[in-house]
């Protein structure tokens, strides 16, 4: 029997740009993300998005890929993958929210 032993993370390239900074009020619908593993295929890959607000508040936004910001401060846009063994990677931005 030979066992293989997955140890190596995902990785996760960002199709697009994600701005630094945005004014309250506006939206952003982050870009889609392209998925890579060294064994688990990329349809098996768990991709999930979150947002975290000043207040330090989370919210996943895997399924809509839309934020709207509705205050000041500084939001952290996470992407965060999973292989079938569990390894992860993350993959993070920060966007700063001024007034209009």
């Amino acid at each position: 029997v030979i066992e293989v032993f997955d140890k190596e993370k995902p990785q996760i390239m960002i199709k697009g740009d994600i701005p630094a900074t945005l004014k309250v009020g506006e939206s952003l619908s982050v870009p889609d993300a392209l998925l890579f593993d060294n064994l688990t295929p990329v349809n098996k890959l768990r991709l999930y998005i979150f947002v975290t607000d000043p207040r330090l508040v989370m919210k996943d936004i895997t399924e809509s890929g839309r934020i709207t910001f509705e205050r000041t401060g500084t939001y952290l846009i996470s992407y965060l993958v999973y292989d079938e063994t569990g390894n992860c990677s993350l993959t993070t931005f920060n966007i700063t929210i001024v007034e209009g």
